[in-house]
Parts: C-alpha cells; structure tokens; sequence
C-alpha cells in the first residue's frame, strides 16, 4: 500500500510540535531536486521519534519503508506502534489515516 491515503498531519494538533515540524522538513528535503536520500534527524528523548517513523513514508509519498530499530526493546514499541491490530497502534491514536475521527472508530 502506497503511502498517499488522506492523512492528517501537518495541521494535526493531537501530534507533538517537533513531530509536525520534523515531518514538514523530510517533506521540504525531499521535495528538492537532487536532494540526497540519506538524512540523519536528531530530537530529544521524549520528543516522539517513534511517532516521527510512524508518519515519515507520507512525507516521502513511500510506497514501504523498512525500519531498523537499535535493540529489541525498541524494535517491540515501533512494532505495537506501527501494527495494525495493536491498541498502541500510533495512526489510529493521533487520527492520522482518518482525519476527524476518534482513535480505534475507523469509517
């Protein structure tokens, strides 16, 4: 599944700042012709890194994305995150496929 469904995310005020701000600028970069493909982007602890993982393929307009976690522990909350079926699962907390809709009540 290509990452291009309606998204909420710039304007998504459920998202932490340094999150909307981040994914606007890997959206600027590689919007630039001849942008290089490797960036690296540094956030503090508890800034949401694993919600900016979660929400970076649509700033790409990805069509997958493969995501190499440090450790196992890390490797089992981008897991809970990004999974569908999970109760941690970050699209469906932050309404970010559904814009307007309460978390886990999908049209």
């Amino acid at each position: 599944m290509p990452f291009n469904p309606p998204f909420a995310i710039e304007d998504n005020a459920r998202l932490r700042i340094p999150q909307r701000q981040g994914w606007a600028q890997l959206r600027q970069h590689f919007e630039q012709e001849g942008a290089s493909r490797e960036i690296g982007v540094v956030l503090p602890v508890g800034c949401g890194k694993s919600g900016l993982i979660a929400i970076t393929p649509f700033a790409l307009r990805a069509r997958r994305a493969l995501v190499i976690a440090p450790g196992l522990r890390i490797r089992r909350q981008l897991g809970d995150d990004l999974r569908a079926n999970s109760t941690t699962n970050f699209y469906d907390r932050f309404g970010i496929l559904w814009p307007g809709t309460p978390p886990f009540q999908r049209p």
